[in-house]
This record gives C-alpha cells, structure tokens and sequence, in this order.
C-alpha cells in the first residue's frame, strides 16, 4: 500500500512539472520574435516578406502581442543574420526595433 501511494505521488508530481514546464515554454515563446535575414530574404516568425516591408509587419505582430497582455518592452528580437548580410540590413532592423520600442535583442550569424 505505501509503495502505489507513494508511485502515485511520483506521478502526480511528474505530472505538474510537465504541465508547468509546458506553461513556461508556452509563455517565454510568445515574448520572442524570430527574424531570419540574408542577402536575398528577410523571414519574419517563419514568414517571407519584403525588406521594406519589415516594419510594418513587425508592428502587426507586436501590436497583437499587446492585445494578448505583452508590453513591447518585455519583447525579445531573435536575429540570426547570414554572414553575408550587409551590416545596412541589420541597421535598418535594429533601427525599427527602437522605433517600435523592442529593447531586447539576440543576435546569431549562420
């Protein structure tokens, strides 16, 4: 009897790690904008678009955070840059992120 009671605690408790494991992904998730750039393409959250297209679909996107309860301050940018990306490209990003009130930023080269 001590033995399933305690296999059903385990469980139990292996059970809430997942479920708020899963709350945390869920959350920290949705704080991150993902931007892949290069030469010839700009994708914005798994998305292609126009470079001179970027800041308008970016405020889309934080504007929606923003219904959801998200303040553009708590936004983080993931930028993973092509290594032949002109340094322009990442100026013209980065100068929208500050328009837009994005303050954090990762930046990857591939």
């Amino acid at each position: 009897m001590g033995q399933l009671a305690l296999h059903i605690t385990m469980t139990s408790r292996n059970i809430l790690t997942i479920i708020i494991l899963l709350l945390l992904t869920a959350c920290s998730d949705n704080k991150v904008i993902s931007v892949q750039v290069s030469p010839e393409k700009l994708i914005l959250e798994n998305k292609e678009i126009d470079k001179v297209d970027f800041e308008k679909e970016l405020k889309v996107i934080v504007d929606a955070r923003k219904k959801e309860g998200i303040e553009a301050k708590e936004l983080t940018m993931d930028i993973k840059a092509d290594k032949r990306t002109k340094r322009g490209d990442i100026a013209d990003i980065v100068f929208s992120l500050k328009r837009l009130n994005i303050i954090r930023t990762t930046y990857s080269a591939y």
